[in-house]
């Protein structure tokens, strides 16, 4: 592998089974979790299918696009990329967006910058004003039509001209704000740290939606971003439950999706910090609270449920479902009915290994000593292996057949295909 490293040096200064029937009742309210006290049996069945790759020519919301249903995409010879440093001096919680040739990102502490990849220049750069005490406060950002939404752990929300970085409008939510927005349909959608979802209208910052979840008085310091497709609204809460709200935020329903105390390797958090996926008439969703389901999306009843659940965001295939543990398992589950296909214990007392991706037609993680795996689908089993010289903070952004990934020591790297 080829490392080329940039002399380009800027630092930002620190300033968010079966399908259901149209005659099914629709109940209102919260849906319990029954879990089987048996261990899963490993199951056989068809070959597993990954999405077809594919060539994302932009990457405009944290999980690429509003239902959170990431794409596996093309990359000719990803153990063999070379890997270029653009900038150094970036911490950031999440990689940057990609539209045309900027990067969109946002730092730990608040910092807005727009970065052409191209030319290796800063376009613009806005600093969130924050005090001293104040610390990890960037919430995340997304992009659509043109404008740039950021949000703050200081509860701020400011929407910008993503060209030249004027700010449009700002908002200010009664809590702090961790989570990306999401955009849909000129509509932003965001959650608070109370679990309250907010709506505001892109084209003027108008205040559409405020609807109260499930408020959690500790809940860990990570945010969530709502998913959104078409008019369905699903919202992850720190509290371990799922609920969908409608267009004009009244709650729908409210499915928990955690494990019993006896089982939950994590104690009492049950957190859903994995973004929900929606497909079709389905929400997947995972949390810190051991467990993974599918639900119909129209009235929260449960489809299946396993005992495993962690921080990062399931990929969801045709035909599986990969889930990455908290401590470290990746799991392959049957989509219709939840079934252990496969499990692969990845961590090890040096390196322990997140963010998992689809490329071509493998799953990579990365790990915590620079390390990328490539692990058949088919078998769990690691293919590959080789070292990026970073360690990776966030799941990476891919545009035009580039990975854009951000490090733990606060560099941002360009990931392309060798020459």
């Amino acid at each position: 592998m080829r490392y080329n490293r940039l002399l380009l040096i800027f630092a930002v200064v620190a300033g968010l089974s079966a399908c259901a029937t149209d005659d099914e009742v629709i109940l209102e309210g919260e849906r319990a979790t029954v879990f089987a006290e048996s261990k899963q049996a490993k199951s056989g069945g068809d070959a597993i299918r990954l999405p077809v790759a594919t060539t994302p020519s932009q990457w405009t919301q944290k999980e690429y696009q509003t239902n959170h249903l990431l794409p596996a995409v093309t990359f000719n010879a990803f153990l063999e990329a070379d890997v270029d440093k653009l900038e150094s001096g970036l911490l950031m919680n999440s990689a940057p967006l990609v539209v045309d040739n900027v990067l969109f990102g946002q730092t730990q502490k608040g910092g807005i910058f727009a970065y052409d990849h191209q030319i290796e220049e800063m376009v613009w750069a806005y600093e969130e004003q924050v005090t001293e005490e104040e610390q990890y406060v960037s919430g995340g950002i997304a992009y659509d039509d043109g404008k740039l939404l950021a949000t703050f752990g200081t509860g701020d929300i400011i929407a910008f001209d993503a060209k030249e970085g004027n700010v449009l409008w700002q908002a200010k939510a009664n809590a702090p704000i961790f989570g990306a927005p999401t955009i849909s349909n000129g509509k932003a959608y965001v959650q608070t740290k109370k679990n309250t979802i907010l709506s505001f209208q892109m084209k003027d910052g108008k205040l559409l939606i405020s609807a109260q979840g499930i408020e959690n008085t500790r809940p860990l310091l990570k945010g969530n971003s709502v998913a959104v497709e078409n008019r369905n609204i699903i919202a992850g809460l720190t509290t371990g439950e799922l609920v969908s709200f409608s267009s004009t935020g009244d709650r729908l329903w409210v499915q928990k999706v955690f494990a019993p105390s006896s089982k939950r390797t994590a104690g009492l958090v049950k957190d859903i910090i994995a973004r929900p996926v929606i497909e079709g008439k389905t929400v997947f969703a995972s949390s810190m609270g051991g467990a993974t389901g599918a639900y119909y999306i129209h009235n929260g009843k449960k489809k299946w449920e396993a005992l495993y659940g962690g921080p990062e965001t399931p990929l969801v295939s045709p035909t599986t479902v990969f889930v990455l543990t908290e401590e470290g398992k990746l799991v392959a589950l049957n989509k219709n009915n939840g079934a252990l296909i496969w499990e692969k214990d990845l961590n090890t007392k040096e390196e322990q290994f997140k963010f998992p991706i689809f490329v071509n037609d493998k799953i990579a993680v990365f790990g915590t000593e620079e390390t990328v795996v490539l692990i058949d689908p088919q078998t769990g089993k690691i293919v590959g292996k080789d070292d990026f010289g970073f360690v990776a903070a966030a799941r990476p952004s891919y545009a035009k057949g580039h990975f854009f990934f951000t490090s733990e020591k606060g560099g941002m790297y360009k990931v392309s295909p060798a020459e």
